[in-house]
């Protein structure tokens, strides 16, 4: 079932902030994940705190910063990466 943006935008009324997982949730081995990019600018023109995490240590982080920085996902460097062991 798709949201229509009124529900979408009642569901996040009250949330401020949102992880996003990088591999497989925006983008996979074929490349972008269709919306993702729309869907982290409309959040962010929502004024939520977006951030992005990973389980992948086989990249640095520098990597995915280039990564995210070419999706045109215009973050402060500190939400572009958290890695999680």
């Amino acid at each position: 079932m798709k949201l229509s943006s009124v529900n979408t935008k009642e569901l996040l009324k009250n949330i401020k902030t949102i992880f996003f997982d990088c591999d497989g949730v925006l983008w996979n081995s074929f490349g972008l994940i269709q919306g993702a990019v729309e869907t982290v600018n409309e959040l962010k023109s929502m004024e939520k705190k977006v951030f992005f995490v990973t389980n992948n240590s086989t990249k640095t982080q520098e990597e995915y910063l280039q990564r995210l920085t070419s999706m045109a996902l215009m973050f402060p460097r500190m939400r572009y990466y958290v890695q999680l062991t």
